[in-house]
C-alpha cells in the first residue's frame, strides 16, 4: 500500500516478520520521472522516525529503478537498490502466468528508460495543480484531492477517483475528471458489471 505523509509519500509499504522482530521497507519505484527535490533524504527521515514506533525492530529504504536509474543523482540515500532487470530475472524462473506478466511489465519500464522519455516536472503545470489542490480542500473537500507532486508540462488533467460517495454506487469505478485547458469537468462512469454479466459499460457526463 502508498502512504502519505506531510514529507511527502511512500509508494510501497511492506512488511516482514523477523527473528529480531518487525521490520518495514519504504520502497519508492522509478521508471523515468526524476527524483523530487530531496526525495531520497525525506525517505530516510520517514524511516528513521518510524523506527522509533513501538514494536518496529528497523525500517529501510529502498528504490526499485532500471539499472540505467541507479546512478542518477538522488539515489544515494536509499539504502538497498534493486534493478528492475534482476526483478525480471527472478520472476522468469518462476515460470507461471502472474510471474511473466509481471516480468513482462518490468521490462517495458526498462525499455522506457533506455528510449530517454522522461517527464521533466514543469514550474507552472506544478504550480497549477497546487493551486487547484489548496482551493479544492477549502471549497470541496469532499473530492478528496490527494497533495500532487511535481508535474510535466502536458499534465493537465485531474482525475479525482476518491471523492467522497462515489464509491458507494455499485459502480467498479466512478472518476470525477477536471480537464483544466477546457474549462470544463467529466463524471466518468466505467464498467458497470451486473452479477449475471462480465460484460461492462463505459459512459462519460460533462459538467460545464
Amino acid at each position: 500500500m502508498s502512504h502519505d505523509e506531510n514529507d511527502g509519500e511512500t509508494d510501497l509499504i511492506v512488511p516482514f516478520e523477523t527473528k529480531d522482530g518487525l521490520v518495514l521497507a519504504l520502497v519508492e519505484n522509478k521508471i523515468a520521472v526524476p527524483f523530487q527535490p530531496e526525495q531520497g533524504l525525506r525517505y530516510a527521515a520517514r524511516a528513521q522516525r518510524w523506527s522509533t514506533k513501538e514494536g518496529i525492530s528497523r525500517v529501510v529504504t529502498v528504490l526499485i529503478a532500471p539499472n540505467g536509474y541507479m546512478s542518477r543523482p538522488g539515489a544515494e540515500p536509499f539504502e538497498v537498490r534493486i534493478l528492475y532487470e534482476e526483478l525480471s530475472a527472478a520472476l522468469r524462473e518462476e515460470n507461471d502466468p502472474t510471474s511473466r506478466f509481471l516480468a513482462d511489465a518490468l521490462e517495458v519500464g526498462v525499455e522506457a528508460l533506455r528510449r530517454g522519455y522522461v517527464a521533466t516536472p514543469d514550474a507552472t503545470v506544478s504550480g497549477m495543480w497546487q493551486a487547484c489542490w489548496k482551493i479544492s480542500c477549502e471549497v470541496t473537500p469532499k473530492l478528496n484531492f490527494n497533495k500532487p507532486r511535481l508535474k510535466p508540462r502536458l499534465s493537465t488533467w485531474f482525475h479525482l477517483k476518491d471523492a467522497e460517495g462515489l464509491s458507494d454506487l455499485g459502480w467498479s469505478r466512478v472518476v470525477v475528471v477536471y480537464k483544466a485547458e477546457r474549462g470544463y469537468a467529466d463524471l466518468q462512469f466505467g464498467t458497470l458489471r451486473s452479477p449475471s454479466s462480465r460484460s461492462g459499460l463505459w459512459a462519460s457526463c460533462s459538467l460545464r
